[in-house]
């Protein structure tokens, strides 16, 4: 059952952060869970949900997880007032939990008849600053910048190798969710370590802070709807004009890194883009449709515990048809591969084999659309997960909020990558 709440959560990072009034569901929902009243938590879950719960062991989860973080965190001395992060088909409300020796976040996520779908509690850990780094800072530079995208402005790093040589550049672009410019999850900041180690080689990145980030809800205000375009393709097509004028840039050699969805819509993004791109790398990057991923990701939660996949897709589509519209229209008319198959240019696709996100089902798409090509590369990476992390087992959500490592095999494709070109 945690597995599930967690999941559901995850899945659910993409959408805009908003603000609203405190959640009164949710404090009693927390009420609940500190209190180990599982059977009042159990009965308010959504129909769909409820057959796979008893009291009883809801109860047990619910005291086992506060123990844990009493455990390690002290006694609970305050709370945050509550907050509705999202308010749609479903609604989310957080909260902060401080303890005696740290922090928590508590997460909640209903439907419009309060019915409870997820909820997650989660430690907070707090950046280490750049000793996290693994690069010596001595070998870069890191310059702050904007993207000016009309009325959108958003804060971005251009980080550049030490030296005044003329220098290729990479744009990172996100993957699902409210994202800062250094990807940061739990204690991992992938984007910027990325930048650290190419800026070790010789490679300048731009990295920028994600406009439902920034934004919020307010995103909608100023950019229209959210789908693909609005939450990635806009904001990314502007980063590559400007990071061809940065100081130092080869302007010949301008490079798209795309993790995630950012790396399904690189695509999208280079056919929305008039500034010339030298090479797409596309990391973790899915190929089937938002909803097959959904399924497919409900079943593999299924599966560790002992849930069937008839119910596992059932509830993937019921979370599905809650999102908003203009988001699932854009997901349904979009193919990755076969915009992909659309651009000539070179190409290097790389795939972790412990994600249980996006699989190997996604890089055998890429690989059967353009795998005939000379100029399209394909790198699996066994023992990597979506963060392209070395892992020794498949990863589950919870793991990816542990601190861990990029994997240095990903890292020496794309220095190769770009080197060559």
């Amino acid at each position: 059952m945690k597995k599930w709440v967690i999941l559901i959560l995850c899945l659910f990072s993409f959408l805009p952060q908003l603000r609203a009034e405190e959640g009164i569901r949710a404090k009693q929902v927390l009420g609940w869970v500190i209190s180990g009243r599982g059977d009042s938590l159990a009965a308010a879950f959504h129909p769909d949900l409820r057959t796979n719960l008893s009291a009883a062991d809801m109860s047990a989860l619910c005291v086992l997880q506060w123990k844990q973080l009493e455990k390690r965190l002290g006694c609970l001395c305050q709370q945050s007032a509550m907050q509705r992060v999202f308010d749609d088909s479903l609604k989310m409300d957080q909260c902060y939990l401080d303890f005696k020796n740290g922090k928590a976040l508590f997460s909640l996520l209903t439907d419009k008849q309060h019915h409870v779908v997820g909820y997650n509690l989660s430690l907070i850990t707090v950046p280490q600053g750049e000793k996290d780094s693994i690069t010596a800072s001595h070998l870069y530079i890191e310059e702050d910048t904007m993207i000016c995208n009309g009325r959108i402005q958003l804060p971005a790093t251009y980080c550049r190798p030490v030296g005044n040589q003329s220098h290729p550049i990479v744009v990172i672009v996100h993957g699902s969710g409210p994202t800062d410019r250094n990807g940061t999850i739990g204690a991992n900041h992938p984007y910027r370590d990325v930048a650290h180690w190419l800026a070790s080689y010789g490679i300048a990145t731009l990295r920028y802070d994600k406009r439902t980030f920034i934004y919020g809800v307010r995103s909608n205000e100023i950019g229209g709807p959210l789908n693909y375009d609005t939450e990635v393709v806009d904001d990314a097509v502007k980063a590559l004009e400007i990071a061809s004028h940065l100081p130092g840039v080869d302007s010949k050699r301008v490079f798209l890194l795309g993790h995630s969805l950012g790396g399904m819509l690189a695509p999208r993004i280079l056919a929305a883009s008039k500034t010339p791109v030298a090479g797409m790398i596309a990391c973790a990057a899915p190929a089937r449709s938002l909803r097959e991923l959904m399924r497919s990701q409900f079943r593999f939660m299924a599966q560790l515990q002992g849930g069937t996949n008839e119910k596992a897709e059932s509830l993937a589509d019921l979370i599905y048809m809650k999102m908003p519209t203009t988001y699932r229209s854009l997901a349904e008319a979009y193919n990755p591969v076969a915009e992909a198959r659309s651009k000539h240019l070179p190409m290097l696709f790389l795939q972790g084999g412990l994600d249980f996100m996006v699989t190997g089902k996604d890089f055998n798409l890429w690989k059967q659309g353009l795998g005939s090509r000379k100029n399209v590369s394909f790198v699996w990476i066994p023992n990597c997960d979506h963060l392209l992390r070395e892992q020794t087992k498949m990863a589950t959500p919870e793991a990816y909020v542990r601190a861990g490592r990029l994997s240095a095999l990903a890292i020496h494709a794309v220095v190769a990558f770009v080197s060559e070109r």
